[in-house]
C-alpha cells in the first residue's frame, strides 16, 4: 500500500515545540512512516451540530484501546530491526523520538486513550444499507428511505468496520448499486 501524505501535514504533527520541532523536521528526508489498522468496535454517532453543521462523536471501546499498545510495539520494533535510530510513535505530548531502549520502555499500556493519535481512513456505517427503516438510512437499492431520488453509494452504507481496506467491498456495492439504479430509471 503506498501512502502520500503532504510534507506539510507530517511537519505539523512531528513532535517537539520550538528547537526539538526544527531538529526533528530537519531529519523529515529520513523518515519513514507506518499505519496500523484494527477491527474497531467502538462506536459514534454524526448529528446535525449547532448551525446545522455536522457533529460527529465516537467513543474507542475498550478492547480497541487495549489493542493500540500491541500495534504500535510490532510496528515500531519492525523499524528498530530494520535499522532505525528512533521512533517516533504515534502519542500525543512526546517531545522527541524515542531511542530503542526507551521505545521497548515505553509504557503505552498505562496511556489514556486520548493520548494515541487515531485516525479512520474508511469511514463506515454512517448511512447503512437495510430493510428497517428505524435502523437504516437507506432502502437496500441505497435510497434514502422518504427522499425521491436520493442514493447513498460510497462506504458509509457498509454496516460496520470490516477489519481490512474496505476499497473493493465499497467498489463492488458502488458498482452493484449503480447497475440496480440504471436499471430502475430505464426499466
Amino acid at each position: 500500500v503506498s501512502l502520500f501524505i503532504p510534507v506539510s501535514v507530517i511537519g505539523a504533527t512531528m513532535p517537539g515545540i520550538g528547537p526539538d520541532h526544527v531538529r526533528n523536521a530537519r531529519q523529515m528526508k529520513h523518515l519513514a512512516m507506518f499505519g496500523g489498522m484494527i477491527h474497531d468496535e467502538g462506536g459514534g454517532t454524526v448529528m446535525r451540530g449547532p448551525g446545522g453543521d455536522p457533529f460527529v462523536t465516537y467513543r474507542m471501546s475498550k478492547r480497541d484501546r487495549h489493542r493500540i499498545p500491541d500495534i504500535v510495539r510490532t510496528l515500531g520494533e519492525t523499524f528498530l530491526e530494520a535499522g532505525a535510530k528512533e521512533v517516533f510513535p504515534p502519542v500525543l505530548g512526546l517531545e522527541r523520538g524515542l531511542d530503542p531502549d526507551a521505545f521497548r520502555r515505553f509504557d503505552f499500556e498505562g496511556l489514556p486513550a486520548r493520548r494515541f493519535e487515531c485516525s479512520s481512513q474508511h469511514p463506515l456505517g454512517s448511512a447503512r444499507i437495510g430493510s428497517d427503516r428505524r435502523a437504516s438510512v437507506c432502502d437496500p437499492d441505497g435510497r434514502v428511505w422518504d427522499a425521491e431520488e436520493l442514493y447513498v453509494v460510497d462506504g458509509s452504507v457498509l454496516p460496520t468496520s470490516l477489519g481490512v481496506n474496505p476499497q473493493e467491498s465499497i467498489m463492488a456495492v458502488a458498482t452493484k448499486l449503480a447497475w440496480t439504479m440504471r436499471e430502475r430509471r430505464y426499466a
